[in-house]
């Protein structure tokens, strides 16, 4: 066991936590139901963002938990996603999965506390070692129940949690101008590019070297060859020369790690000379993801098919990577929308590509440009790594957080809040009063129809013998049982005191409650002897 620090306790969430309801929708087949899946939480805000909308009769046989607002929903399966969330207002009443556990917290937890401890690696990692299954792992609601949280005062709770939610409030900021970043980055290269084929980027350098402006070519006119790759499928081989897709090279690099399979060495020996890469080659995708060029830097062998099409520049009059950084431009990408056919696979057409229109510089100018162009872009690549970096350690910064509030080292330990070990005695209290009582057993003093007048909508709830109907209409009820005058005090037994009727009923009437708060209130008054119940009237101790 942990050390706490003073005033808390560790216990299992199925101490703290309260039950939940299920239903039938297919009993109600016309009407609309919110069901909340594992799909439906998104878990990298760990919030709900797509629940369904269903009718009665086409509910899966898994749509039976009822939730309600601020129940935290902990999906069973692969809990190592986190797949976590808050049920907002707008989803009070509505169904859930029997894949998800409801846990809703008692008098003596935070709800909002609840859900950073069942997000908390260590908690995760509880559940993870508890999984059960290898295709499709999951843990059960007991295991849930019977995990371990460590339980503080309910006000340093929600100190706990205000701090908590101040801390991460920064990192979600972070993370969102983190964000940004990558973008950014790509339009400023599109923005260098631009500069760099318009002439400007390098109109002064070419001012002091007395050069002409860009000549504009056809792409054809630069290049020994412009073709594509083998129009008929390749054989496969066990091993050999790698065989590439778009996706090999879909970051502007060729990376031959991501070679789907191989073709035998005697099928590139018969490939033409045009087809074969070789360092300083450009490719350019021309089907289905087009117009991202990669410069060819390897002497490897390796093939690829009609989606790619491969330019051997002459190096008389343009070089291999002023060629792939012209292709990058967003002059070029006009050119290719433009030209661009087909609907469900858009293909460039290599008659079209060859006839593209080039800014064509000197030799010596265009080194100049590729050499600016270069040093610009290690610059921007170096900041995007950095800032990589440290958005990776955003999701470690959280954790610490959470680690640090559950060991008590958040926030200061208040002498005079009331102890943990307290607020669960009088858990246990209440669920022993509920427990003596049962469904079909007389809770002596309690046994009429009880009826509020509160929209119009009737609400029965049957807690043991007590049937109580809400007729939904009028005025909300002002007090709650987390009221400092009601928690924990005789507050029923001093209405009886006032003079007020002995009557369930009427005594329901003036302590002016929820239905729910009123029973458990009077079952915990009942049990701790401030109230007797003698089967005709309830009497004040």
């Amino acid at each position: 066991m942990r050390e706490l620090p003073n005033g808390w306790a560790e216990t299992t969430l199925g101490k703290v936590t309260l039950p939940f309801e299920t239903t039938d929708p297919t009993r109600r087949p016309d009407e609309t139901f919110q069901y909340i899946d594992i799909g439906s939480i998104d878990n990298q805000t760990q919030t709900i963002t797509q629940p369904k909308s269903i009718l009665g009769r086409d509910a899966p046989s898994r749509a039976r938990r009822v939730v309600k607002k601020d129940d935290v929903l902990f999906s069973t399966v692969r809990t190592y996603l986190k797949n976590i969330a808050v049920v907002p207002e707008s989803l009070d009443s509505q169904l859930t999965s029997t894949g998800i556990a409801v846990l809703r917290p008692s008098e003596a937890l935070d709800g909002r506390y609840l859900f950073n401890w069942v997000k908390s690696d260590e908690f995760i990692s509880t559940m993870s070692k508890a999984q059960d299954g290898t295709l499709y792992p999951a843990v059960t609601d007991k295991d849930v129940s019977g995990g371990r949280i460590p339980l503080p005062p309910l006000h340093e709770q929600k100190r706990i949690v205000a701090k908590v939610d101040g801390l991460t409030a920064r990192t979600a900021r972070a993370r969102a101008d983190l964000d940004r970043i990558p973008t950014l980055i790509a339009r400023y290269k599109q923005s260098l590019l631009a500069l760099a084929f318009s002439g400007e980027l390098t109109a002064g350098w070419r001012k002091t070297k007395a050069l002409n402006d860009f000549e504009t070519v056809k792409l054809h006119s630069l290049c020994l060859s412009v073709t594509d790759g083998d129009h008929q499928a390749p054989p496969r081989s066990d091993s050999g020369i790698p065989f590439i897709t778009i996706s090999a090279m879909n970051t502007g690099r060729i990376d031959l790690s991501k070679a789907t399979r191989a073709v035998p060495r005697s099928y590139f020996d018969e490939i033409k000379e045009s087809r074969r890469p070789a360092i300083g080659d450009v490719l350019f995708s021309v089907t289905g993801s087009i117009g991202i060029p990669a410069l060819v830097e390897t002497d490897l062998p390796f093939v690829f098919q009609r989606h790619i099409a491969i330019m051997k520049p002459n190096t008389e009059r343009v070089s291999g990577r002023f060629l792939s950084y012209l292709l990058a431009s967003p002059q070029i990408r006009e050119q290719v929308d433009a030209i661009a056919t087909g609907t469900a696979q858009l293909t460039v057409p290599l008659g079209g590509l060859r006839q593209f229109d080039f800014p064509c510089p000197t030799l010596e100018e265009q080194a100049e440009i590729v050499r600016l162009i270069t040093s610009a872009f290690n610059w921007v690549d170096r900041m995007a790594a950095d800032h990589a970096a440290a958005a990776d350690l955003l999701p470690k910064l959280d954790a610490a957080i959470l680690a640090k509030a559950f060991r008590g080292e958040l926030v200061p330990q208040d002498p005079s809040d009331e102890p943990a070990s307290a607020l669960l005695e009088r858990v246990q209290v209440e669920r022993n009063a509920t427990s003596r009582n049962p469904r079909g057993r007389r809770l002596a003093g309690v046994s009429e129809v009880i009826e509020i007048q509160l929209p119009p909508i009737q609400i029965h709830v049957s807690v043991g013998p007590v049937t109580i109907i809400e007729t939904r209409g009028r005025q909300a009820m002002t007090k709650s049982r987390q009221d400092d005058d009601v928690m924990g005090k005789p507050y029923l037994a001093s209405l009886l005191k006032e003079g007020h009727s002995a009557s369930a009923q009427d005594l329901f009437k003036a302590a002016d409650l929820p239905v729910a708060d009123f029973y458990k209130q009077l079952a915990w008054e009942i049990a701790n002897k401030h109230i007797r119940d003698d089967d005709e009237k309830l009497e004040a101790l």
